[in-house]
Parts: structure tokens; C-alpha cells; sequence
């Protein structure tokens, strides 16, 4: 019997049908979990039942009588549903959306009646009061020993088995995979430089590897307008060099640029380019766009110093340093590694370090992660007008990788940060510049 979006007895029979036939509890595994059930005894059953499977351990009514103070009559007194037990779990699965709706559509209501907040406020706390409840969203925030135990085993069992030679999510870079484990979820990575350093092509650089992969990528420019993205995006695909696209093109390079739109057209990602956002406009559209996208593999924002100047008393090293918390936080809210631009000073006698960081409030301390593109000959002008220079990748913080440095090769023409490593193991790019034969 429904009443008030709960069916007992449905959720009595479903647990009482693992009981029955044990076969059945990978099913109720791979998409249930305790919330599903509001019960108090089928609580209790499912919890055991877990912890039984947990730890490899038969599963019977005979069992739980045995090991456990549940009322096994009250909970097998409205039989089974062995034979309809994926279309009952979907029922359960229903009301608990529905219930939540619910939840969510009065929390909603008591928002618009508040008409003390500004529009990035309100649009900031619903994103909130929907999101929170995705379903792709991290299961909880709590673990007890065991839990915190099996996640890391999970993880270990992977990298053991060779399903994973990394941690993280891949950047396409090997040398940045092996000194970092790649991109950690719920990390937020500042990459940091003066202007025209090159961090923003870095960063498309990494989206570019990461969409190869069918990875999922939102980008937030926060200065460069669309056209100049993509046109980013297909130079480093068909290797013509960015200065051409400011002429008529010849045929031969027509061809290549239609086989990378080609390519890339059905890649998943997003791009919004709307300036003037505070951070509260950034979770808002990142939430938003991770539901649309069912997910997401990598957030990127180009930059810090664009974000929208948040109101207060605060100085502005105190106020961009709340602006990377928000962002921090957003990165362990949506599951997701967050790479962050940031400003710095240009120096002029060598290579940047963490403290040049520190004019920028909390940014050091808040950050997983700071990493510093770095092409030591930028001010050489005998270099300018090289097919490649030197460049490096330098690491000034890593939560579990420390600090380091790895060598790259940067071709300006096509804004390119490759990887030394896979220069020297697959030899220089040969881009598509001279004229047919």
C-alpha cells in the first residue's frame, strides 16, 4: 500500500527476495543504496545484507536469524518478488525521486518567498537545492573505516591489475601522468603565469587531450571569445598553424581543417564565455551544464583575476583568495578536477616560484595542486623566431606528488605545448604549411 510516496511492503519484499535467492543481490547493489529504503526494519535488512556481501559472507534467512536481532517475520510476512525484482527496484527508485521533488520543490518555494538576495544569489542556492541530489553526484560526504578502506583499495586493485596506470584522469602528457597520477576528482589544480606565458593554450592543450580520450570537458573563458578558442582548437588538431586562418586558404589546408571539424564536432563539451561572472555565476552554470552532460570529467577557468569582484569590505588579495575557495569547494561538490588560471608577476631573473603566489591571498593554501608553465627563452629575441623552444612544466605544490619539474617543447605557431618525452620517442611535429606540389 502507497502512502505518502512509500511502499513498506515493497521494500520488506525486495530484501525478502535476496534472502530467497542470493543470486540476486549484485543486482540490488549496482543501482540501490540505504536512501532507497524508508523502513526502519528494511533499513536495518539492507545494511546487513551489505555488510555480508562487503565482506564476501553468506547471504540467507537462516544466516541473518542467526546473526542479527531483525524481525525476520515482519520482514518475510508479505513474501517475495524474485521474478519482478529489477521492475520493483525501478518502483522504489521512483518514489524516492519523487520524494526528494518534494523536498526540493518546498525549499524552493521558501527561496523565492526570501526577497533579501541579489541574482546571483538566487540562482547560486537553487543550482544548490536541485544539484545536490543528482544522481551522478558522490554518494556522501561520511565514511566509516571500512568504506574509507575500500575506496582505496578499489583504487589500488586497478592501478594492480593494470586497468589504470594512474590515479587520475589522464592530461595526455606522460610526463605529467607519472610525476602527478593525472587529474585528481575534487582537486582544484592552479595553473599559474605572467601574460603570454602561454597557461590558457596549456589549458587547451590538457581539454583537447582529454576530449581524445571522450572525455567530458565545460571551459569558462572569461576573455577569449569563442571564435579564438576554436580556432585554438583546430589548429592543434590539423597542425596549420594559427597565422594562416588570417589568410585565403589553399585547398590542401581547407581539406585538412574540414577533417579535424570533422573530429572534433561530436566531442563532449561546453564553453560559455559570458564575462563579468562572480563565483556563484560559475557553480551555478557548471552545475547546471554537469547535469545536462550527465557528468563531467574537467572544468577549466581562464582566470582567476576575471572573476566578477565580490562585494564586501574585504581587500581584493583577501577577496580573489575567497573566490578560490568557492572554486575548491565546487571541485568536491561536482566531483571533478577544476583547473584554475592565475595571474602572476613576470620575472625577470628566471623561473616562477610558489611565492610569487603569494600577493594573491589564500591561493597557495587552498589549491590541491599549482603548476607553472614556464618557457625560459620568452624574452630571447633571437628565439622569437624558432619552429620550437624549450619550455617546462613546473610543479610548486602537489598535495600527493610534491614538487618537481618535467621538460616540454613549445611550438608557437600552433600555441602547442607537447610533452619532451613523446617528442623524443615519435620526433618534431611536422605542421601543415608549405604549399601543394
Amino acid at each position: 500500500m502507497v502512502d505518502n510516496l512509500v511502499d513498506i511492503q515493497l521494500e520488506r519484499q525486495i530484501l525478502a527476495s535476496i534472502l530467497e535467492d542470493g543470486t540476486l543481490v549484485d543486482t540490488l547493489f549496482e543501482t540501490a543504496d540505504e536512501t532507497l529504503f524508508t523502513d526502519k526494519i528494511a533499513r536495518k535488512t539492507f545494511k546487513w545484507i551489505k555488510n555480508q556481501y562487503m565482506k564476501n559472507e553468506r547471504i540467507s534467512q537462516v544466516t541473518m536469524e542467526k546473526e542479527s536481532n531483525i524481525n525476520i517475520e515482519e520482514l518475510i510476512k508479505y513474501g517475495t518478488r524474485e521474478f519482478e525484482f529489477e521492475d520493483s527496484l525501478n518502483i522504489l527508485e521512483k518514489l524516492k525521486i519523487r520524494r526528494q521533488l518534494i523536498k526540493d520543490a518546498k525549499k524552493i518555494y521558501n527561496l523565492a518567498k526570501n526577497n533579501n538576495l541579489n541574482k546571483s544569489e538566487y540562482k547560486h542556492l537553487e543550482q544548490e537545492i536541485v544539484f545536490k541530489d543528482a544522481d551522478f553526484n558522490k554518494d556522501n560526504d561520511i565514511f566509516d573505516m571500512q568504506q574509507t578502506l575500500e575506496k582505496a583499495y578499489e583504487e589500488i586493485v586497478k592501478i594492480l591489475n593494470g586497468e589504470n596506470n594512474i590515479s587520475g584522469i589522464p592530461t595526455g602528457y606522460p610526463s605529467i601522468d607519472t610525476a602527478t597520477g593525472g587529474l585528481h576528482r575534487e582537486h582544484l589544480i592552479v595553473v599559474a603565469g605572467p601574460t603570454s606565458m602561454g597557461k590558457s593554450a596549456f589549458a587547451i592543450n590538457i581539454a583537447y587531450n582529454v576530449l581524445k580520450q571522450a572525455g567530458k570537458v565545460i571551459y569558462i573563458s572569461l576573455e577569449m571569445p569563442v571564435k579564438d578558442i576554436g580556432k585554438k582548437l583546430l589548429s592543434l588538431d590539423s597542425l596549420i598553424p594559427l597565422s594562416r586562418y588570417k589568410k585565403k586558404l589553399m585547398k590542401f589546408e581547407k581539406d585538412n581543417i574540414d577533417a579535424s571539424l570533422s573530429r572534433l564536432m561530436n566531442k563532449n563539451w561546453r564553453l560559455c564565455t559570458e564575462r563579468g561572472l562572480t563565483t556563484a555565476d560559475i557553480r551555478a552554470i557548471c552545475r547546471k551544464l554537469t547535469r545536462e552532460m550527465e557528468g563531467v570529467d574537467l572544468i577549466i577557468i581562464d582566470y582567476l583575476q576575471n572573476i566578477k569582484e565580490r562585494s564586501g569590505n574585504h581587500n581584493r588579495a583577501r577577496k580573489v583568495g575567497m573566490d578560490c575557495k568557492d572554486l575548491y569547494f565546487m571541485a568536491g561538490e561536482l566531483d571533478v578536477p577544476v583547473i584554475l588560471l592565475s595571474q602572476v608577476s613576470r620575472k625577470r631573473n628566471g623561473q616562477p616560484k610558489i611565492s610569487d603566489l603569494r600577493g594573491s591571498g589564500e591561493i597557495e593554501e587552498t589549491a590541491d595542486e599549482i603548476w607553472f608553465p614556464f618557457r625560459p627563452k620568452y624574452d630571447d629575441k633571437v628565439n622569437n623566431n624558432k619552429e620550437t623552444e624549450p619550455a617546462k612544466i613546473i610543479f610548486g605544490k602537489g598535495r600527493n606528488s610534491g614538487t618537481g619539474v618535467v621538460d616540454f617543447i613549445w611550438y608557437p605557431k600552433i600555441l602547442h605545448w607537447r610533452d619532451a618525452f613523446i617528442e623524443k620517442t615519435e620526433g618534431p611535429l611536422e605542421l601543415i604549411e608549405r604549399e601543394e606540389s
